[in-house]
């Protein structure tokens, strides 16, 4: 299988490839301003991917992730790591590119000279941009392929094929249990209707006595409670 064959097959290799590209692209642009009394200058310096590579090792190791990115499916021993690559190389990236961004921050502070003020701010461009772009697509394509979460898309057929009539007849059947249950412990006012808890000898709304429980069996006369022993016995 030819590259462009491997690239149609496997979409984070043209990520990488553009990942690749924004290194020559404008990445951080320094702006520095002077002032002392009455005069003021401004001077603006920019770099692009390759050269942060001369502030610190990790824009090496940065600008070798995408490369690599790139190789995994054309080495047939890295394919079996593909999905542990394609997740953990791109979240170094990002974390580099944010250390990459402290550090140069870091090494322009705003300082006085003499009688001058000069202070220094960084910008990110459109570079790095791209490439933070780039590694979050990897990111989210790889959870999606290999490690099955779901899109938006497959979470809303799931929803579509769940059962509705099957769970609604189910909750209607646990609802009408709960009523029958609420039901045995109430009685009826024979006054006004109302409805009033097992035990109370007087209605809640009219203040009519209401029926006390039956306590003795209509036939024998023995307590109900009791019935149950006298038969068994």
């Amino acid at each position: 299988m030819n590259i462009v064959e491997k690239i149609k097959r496997e979409p984070r290799m043209l990520i990488a490839v553009v990942n690749f590209v924004s290194f020559f692209l404008p990445w951080i642009a320094v702006n520095a301003s002077a002032k002392a009394g009455k005069v003021s200058s401004e001077a603006a310096v920019s770099a692009t991917g390759f050269g942060i590579m001369d502030y610190s090792i990790f824009g090496v190791i940065f600008y070798l992730i995408p490369i690599i990115l790139f190789c995994v499916p054309l080495i047939s021993q890295a394919e079996k790591y593909a999905k542990y690559l394609y997740l953990i190389l791109p979240i170094a990236a990002l974390v580099l590119m944010f250390m990459i961004g402290a550090i140069i921050s870091g090494a322009s502070p705003d300082v006085n000279v003499g009688s001058a003020e000069v202070s220094t701010d960084v910008d990110k461009l459109i570079g790095y941009w791209i490439a933070l772009v780039c590694n979050i697509a990897v990111i989210g394509f790889t959870l999606m392929k290999d490690y099955n979460i779901s899109s938006g898309k497959d979470i809303k057929e799931n929803i579509q094929n769940i059962d509705m009539a099957g769970l609604a007849s189910q909750v209607q059947n646990k609802a009408k249990d709960i009523g029958n249950s609420v039901q045995a412990m109430l009685i009826e006012c024979p006054n006004c209707g109302n409805k009033v808890a097992k035990g109370k000898k007087f209605c809640s709304k009219c203040g009519s006595k209401v029926a006390e429980e039956v306590k003795f069996c209509g036939q024998c006369g023995n307590p109900v409670g009791q019935a149950s022993q006298k038969t068994n016995s």
